[in-house]
């Protein structure tokens, strides 16, 4: 069981599955977490989730696999506008952390 193809952790799980060269088949694909916590609490499968939506159930156990996947983000804004002060702060924080 996995979450639907149109959420971030999916397709951030299918990104870690191919850097691993795995391809795993894939029985049910559900909208809400919370459906399918209730599903394998019945005893109906397992399922891989983002680590954040684990709520500790005696019926459960569970197994982290690893570090975080890590999402990189972009900073964007438009041409047509100046430079905010809050927007230049920003960026100097961003270039300061990284050095």
């Amino acid at each position: 069981m996995i979450l639907n193809k149109h959420l971030q952790s999916r397709l951030m799980l299918e990104a870690a599955f191919n850097l691993e060269g795995m391809r795993p088949q894939i029985a049910f694909e559900g909208q809400s977490v919370r459906t399918i916590l209730s599903l394998v609490a019945a005893g109906m499968e397992w399922a891989v989730i983002p680590s954040s939506a684990v709520r500790v159930q005696p019926t459960l156990r569970v197994m982290s696999l690893g570090q975080p996947i890590q999402m990189k983000l972009t900073l964007i804004w438009s041409h047509a506008i100046a430079a905010t002060p809050m927007l230049a702060e920003f960026q100097a924080q961003v270039t300061a952390n990284r050095g």
